[in-house]
């Protein structure tokens, strides 16, 4: 029969005496989320409904929470949240502000008034001042993108994008919640995102830099270590850009040893690992059947994806591109640890 609640910590408990809820919070305390921060790449552009956040949640629930629900006799157990937070079409400037690692700055005075009509809101990156398009992909809250509501002087409300067809610009307005007091608000006053506020204590990965941003290697040196600054007890994973067609966006050997320096082992290098592994790991943990062809067998050589598990544009991965990613992550998030909490409940501990 279920055991019942007794009030007392599950912390302080001994398993056998934990209810469901019980094992529920060790494991949310375990791990309490993934996100994962990035472009098309982590969204799954092209990849027929499969996306790396995708498997990776699977792979969990499979390999860590069935364990726990057998080690426990609660078959009702929930695996963490892995949340998708990429958006086709970013630069590192637009995730980060997105996140709030790199805030978005206004780049004029403007003044919100007392009632909820919109106003002009224009803003740049906290990053030189580049400019910035985000909500090209839907209001900021579809599959928790991560920016709206947002925060501007203290005032809570809604970014807004429109199109401006005269300028050929995306432009943008915010409106407040609620009424108010009038509030003027000065040029390099920060956009506060939702996501700013939030996830501090999950594990985040981040894959970025295909779509650009970033002027040298110490500038993406900079921003890849403030999205890891979002984050407690360096509890993330920096991962760097994949294929490009023709390598443009490739990481160079100088920009991958210096995120190697700075980040020790929480820096994968996706192009390395996809031409040391990704072939074998398609046939290996997804039966692919993937026999390589010579251009693969050139793209191995050269330490870049190989071409079978990219779709035609040679840029976003197939399904099984994205399968392997995603175990890609799972593995390595393994062997640096992150899953040993998870591993113990499923030992009984």
């Amino acid at each position: 029969m279920p055991r019942e609640e007794t009030g007392e910590d599950p912390a302080s408990l001994p398993t056998d005496a934990l209810t469901q809820a019980g094992w529920q919070k060790r494991i949310n305390e375990a791990v309490p989320a993934i996100d994962c921060w990035g472009d098309s790449i982590t969204e799954g552009y092209l990849g027929d409904g499969e996306s790396f956040p995708q498997t990776l949640a699977a792979l969990i629930d499979e390999e860590l929470i069935e364990p726990i629900r057998k080690t426990s006799g609660f078959s009702g157990l929930k695996a963490p949240i892995v949340r998708n937070m990429g958006v086709s079409t970013e630069t590192v400037p637009e995730i980060a502000g997105r996140r709030g690692a790199i805030p978005f700055v206004m780049s004029e005075d403007i003044v919100i008034p007392a009632d909820t009509a919109a106003v002009e809101c224009p803003f740049v990156s906290s990053d030189r001042g580049q400019t910035t398009k985000p909500l090209r992909k839907g209001d900021g809250k579809y599959g928790g993108n991560g920016i709206n509501p947002v925060r501007i002087a203290g005032v809570e409300g809604e970014l807004i994008r429109y199109y401006d067809v005269e300028a050929d610009f995306s432009r943008y307005r915010f409106a407040r919640s609620v009424p108010g007091k009038e509030m003027p608000v000065p040029a390099g006053e920060a956009v506060i995102t939702d996501a700013a506020g939030k996830y501090a204590d999950d594990l985040c990965v981040v894959l970025m830099g295909a779509n650009g941003g970033y002027e040298d290697t110490a500038n993406l040196v900079g921003q890849f270590a403030a999205m890891a600054g979002m984050q407690r007890e360096e509890r993330f994973l920096l991962i760097g850009m994949g294929h490009r067609p023709e390598n443009n966006g490739l990481l160079s050997a100088e920009e991958k040893q210096a995120l190697a320096g700075a980040f020790g082992d929480r820096f994968l290098s996706l192009q390395d690992w996809m031409a040391a592994y990704g072939i074998d790991c398609a046939n290996h943990e997804f039966a692919a059947g993937i026999v390589p062809t010579a251009e693969d067998e050139r793209r191995v050589r050269a330490g870049v994806t190989p071409s079978s598990l990219l779709n035609e544009d040679d840029l976003h991965y197939t399904p099984t591109g994205y399968r392997v990613i995603g175990y890609m992550v799972f593995a390595e998030m393994d062997s640096r640890g992150y899953f040993d909490g998870l591993k113990a409940l499923a030992g009984g501990s």
